[in-house]
């Protein structure tokens, strides 16, 4: 089972907080992570080093919660990457320092259901008390009022903040100089929509060579599509050159017009094909010969160059006498009328 963070006691009364994965996922859930916290007893100090692409809301204010419940100095350092729910954590330190091209990510909350209206609605109010309690934690650090937020939040890609930007912005206090952070992993580009091309130009100390975040989501859709197996650091010039040289052998295709069954099979499809020809033009013929009654059945078929049978009379009064059946039989052998 893959683990998103770790706790160790780093010295007497002190804990350190690793957070470098996607929050909340892979079977370990947030009260695995207080659990784990409550064994750190005696605290006096807790450090956080964060690089983290988010995850769930559910999890994350509750690890907020239980590091503020704490009640000891926290400091939160972003090594490389504190998004979504991880800028959330983030924020649940006293003192916060960032990496020169750390970033901090916000965005709105999101999520998904599938049920009748009532079970959208419910959802959907769900997630705006989540996404309400979380604007009140930005404002709360950063100063800035719940429509400025919002406005962040609402951005199409997220807001990014690197370096620098989140100091100015409230979100941390002070960048770490000479501390180049974590490279973006490209495992978790599938966790974002959009990502800005400025994630990806950077310098770090493993910097991915791709200078277009849709042409690296793309690549590794290919590759997976194709069945490559892959690392998860990948750079784009290499996904290429393994795209390239993966080149499977199509199904080779043979066709052996000698082989008995293949002469059966077709020979079946050509009797079939001949019965149904000779079947349409038997009724094609007797559609010709008899016309429309005859050829469904009615009255005699008339032989070829034989002349025509002349047509029965009947007595109206004889006419009116019959049953309605009768009468149609009798007008389907184009019978005539007579007056007397």
């Amino acid at each position: 089972m893959s683990k998103w963070f770790n706790i160790t006691n780093s010295a007497a009364g002190s804990a350190v907080i690793d957070i470098f994965d996607e929050i909340g996922y892979f079977g370990i859930s947030a009260k695995d992570f207080v659990n784990q916290l409550r064994l750190t007893t005696g605290l006096t100090s807790l450090t956080l080093n964060i690089d983290s692409p988010g995850g769930s809301v559910d999890d994350g204010l509750t690890i907020y919660d239980a590091i503020k419940a704490l009640g000891v100095p926290v400091t939160s350092n972003v090594t490389g990457t504190a998004a979504s729910m991880a800028s959330v954590i983030m924020l649940a330190a006293d003192k916060i320092t960032i990496a020169e091209n750390g970033r901090v990510m916000i965005h709105r909350v999101s999520g998904g259901v599938v049920g009748n209206p009532d079970d959208v609605a419910a959802a959907a109010a769900v997630m705006k008390q989540f996404e309400d309690r979380i604007i009140e934690i930005y404002m709360a650090r950063t100063g800035k009022d719940e429509t400025t937020i919002r406005d962040l939040m609402k951005a199409e890609i997220g807001t990014w903040f690197f370096g620098q930007e989140a100091v100015d912005a409230g979100f941390a206090d002070e960048v770490t100089p000479g501390v180049q952070a974590k490279a973006f992993q490209p495992n978790w580009m599938k966790n974002f929509t959009m990502l800005p091309v400025a994630l990806f130009d950077m310098p770090t100390n493993a910097k991915p060579t791709a200078h277009s975040p849709k042409n690296m989501k793309a690549l590794l859709a290919l590759a997976s599509l194709v069945g490559l197996s892959l690392n998860g650091d990948e750079t784009e010039d290499q996904l290429c050159a393994a795209i390239a040289a993966h080149k499977p052998t199509p199904p080779k295709m043979e066709l052996n017009v000698e082989d008995p069954e293949t002469k059966a099979h077709f020979q079946k499809l050509v009797d079939e094909a001949t019965a149904s020809l000779k079947t349409e033009v038997t009724n094609l013929t007797a559609l010709i010969k008899n016309g429309a009654a005859g050829a469904a059945g009615a009255g005699a078929p008339v032989t070829a160059g034989a002349p025509a049978p002349e047509a029965p009379t009947m007595s109206r009064k004889a006419f009116n006498a019959l049953s309605h059946a009768e009468r149609n039989a009798f007008m389907a052998t184009n019978g005539k009328l007579s007056n007397d």
